[in-house]
Protein backbone atom coordinates (compact mmCIF):
# COMPACT_ATOMS: atom_id res chain seq x y z
CA UNK A 1 0.00 0.00 0.00
CA UNK A 2 1.59 3.69 -0.94
CA UNK A 3 1.31 5.88 1.84
CA UNK A 4 -1.27 8.44 1.25
CA UNK A 5 -2.36 11.06 3.93
CA UNK A 6 -6.01 11.86 3.86
CA UNK A 7 -6.14 15.76 4.15
CA UNK A 8 -9.18 17.99 3.62
CA UNK A 9 -7.45 18.79 0.50
CA UNK A 10 -6.93 14.62 -0.94
CA UNK A 11 -10.15 13.96 0.36
CA UNK A 12 -12.69 14.36 -2.50
CA UNK A 13 -9.66 12.16 -4.98
CA UNK A 14 -8.21 9.56 -2.70
CA UNK A 15 -6.61 6.85 -4.35
CA UNK A 16 -8.34 3.71 -5.06
CA UNK A 17 -6.30 1.64 -2.51
CA UNK A 18 -8.25 3.54 0.15
CA UNK A 19 -11.33 2.36 -0.94
CA UNK A 20 -10.51 -1.29 -1.51
CA UNK A 21 -8.90 -1.71 2.38
CA UNK A 22 -11.60 0.48 3.73
CA UNK A 23 -13.98 -1.71 2.71
CA UNK A 24 -12.25 -4.80 3.75
CA UNK A 25 -11.94 -3.33 7.46
CA UNK A 26 -15.55 -2.03 7.07
CA UNK A 27 -16.53 -6.05 6.29
CA UNK A 28 -14.19 -7.44 9.02
CA UNK A 29 -15.98 -5.17 11.50
CA UNK A 30 -19.72 -5.82 10.33
CA UNK A 31 -19.08 -9.73 10.66
CA UNK A 32 -18.34 -9.44 14.29
CA UNK A 33 -20.63 -7.38 15.38
CA UNK A 34 -23.08 -8.57 18.22
CA UNK A 35 -20.53 -11.41 19.44
CA UNK A 36 -20.37 -12.37 22.74
CA UNK A 37 -17.21 -11.19 24.59
CA UNK A 38 -15.48 -12.63 27.46
CA UNK A 39 -14.81 -11.31 30.91
CA UNK A 40 -10.75 -11.58 31.78
CA UNK A 41 -10.47 -11.80 35.16
CA UNK A 42 -6.64 -12.62 36.55
CA UNK A 43 -5.81 -13.32 33.00
CA UNK A 44 -8.52 -16.08 33.31
CA UNK A 45 -11.76 -16.17 30.67
CA UNK A 46 -14.58 -15.91 33.56
CA UNK A 47 -18.19 -17.19 33.23
CA UNK A 48 -21.01 -14.72 34.39
CA UNK A 49 -24.52 -15.88 34.51
CA UNK A 50 -25.81 -12.58 33.19
CA UNK A 51 -24.83 -10.51 29.92
CA UNK A 52 -25.74 -7.44 28.77
CA UNK A 53 -25.72 -5.95 25.19
CA UNK A 54 -24.50 -3.00 24.18
CA UNK A 55 -26.14 -1.30 21.06
CA UNK A 56 -24.79 1.10 18.61
CA UNK A 57 -25.36 5.35 19.01
CA UNK A 58 -26.79 5.97 15.79
CA UNK A 59 -28.72 2.84 15.10
CA UNK A 60 -30.11 1.09 18.33
CA UNK A 61 -31.14 -1.88 16.18
CA UNK A 62 -27.19 -2.47 15.67
CA UNK A 63 -26.26 -4.86 18.66
CA UNK A 64 -22.60 -4.12 18.85
CA UNK A 65 -21.50 -6.92 21.68
CA UNK A 66 -22.62 -8.91 24.26
CA UNK A 67 -20.51 -8.58 27.80
CA UNK A 68 -21.06 -10.42 31.02
CA UNK A 69 -22.05 -8.64 34.04
CA UNK A 70 -19.05 -8.95 36.44
CA UNK A 71 -19.52 -8.19 39.83
CA UNK A 72 -20.85 -10.92 41.70
CA UNK A 73 -17.89 -12.78 39.52
CA UNK A 74 -15.06 -10.59 40.48
CA UNK A 75 -15.85 -10.63 44.18
CA UNK A 76 -15.67 -14.88 43.59
CA UNK A 77 -12.66 -14.19 41.63
CA UNK A 78 -11.29 -11.76 44.43
CA UNK A 79 -12.14 -14.13 47.08
CA UNK A 80 -10.14 -17.44 45.11
CA UNK A 81 -13.46 -19.12 44.11
CA UNK A 82 -14.69 -19.47 40.43
CA UNK A 83 -18.45 -18.24 39.54
CA UNK A 84 -20.93 -20.79 39.12
CA UNK A 85 -22.22 -21.02 35.73
CA UNK A 86 -23.71 -24.74 34.36
CA UNK A 87 -21.79 -26.67 32.20
CA UNK A 88 -23.35 -25.62 29.10
CA UNK A 89 -23.10 -21.77 29.81
CA UNK A 90 -25.45 -19.11 30.86
CA UNK A 91 -29.14 -20.01 31.08
CA UNK A 92 -30.55 -16.70 29.45
CA UNK A 93 -28.62 -16.30 25.98
CA UNK A 94 -28.35 -13.30 23.99
CA UNK A 95 -30.48 -11.26 26.49
CA UNK A 96 -32.12 -8.14 25.23
CA UNK A 97 -31.13 -5.56 28.50
CA UNK A 98 -29.35 -2.99 26.69
CA UNK A 99 -27.00 -0.30 29.13
CA UNK A 100 -27.94 3.15 28.47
Amino acid sequence: MTTFKLTYSTMFDPPEDLHRHFDAALAAVRSSLGAEHPMWIGGEDVRAAKQFTVHGPIDRRVALGRFRRGRRARRRCDRGRRPRVPPDGPRRRGGSASRR
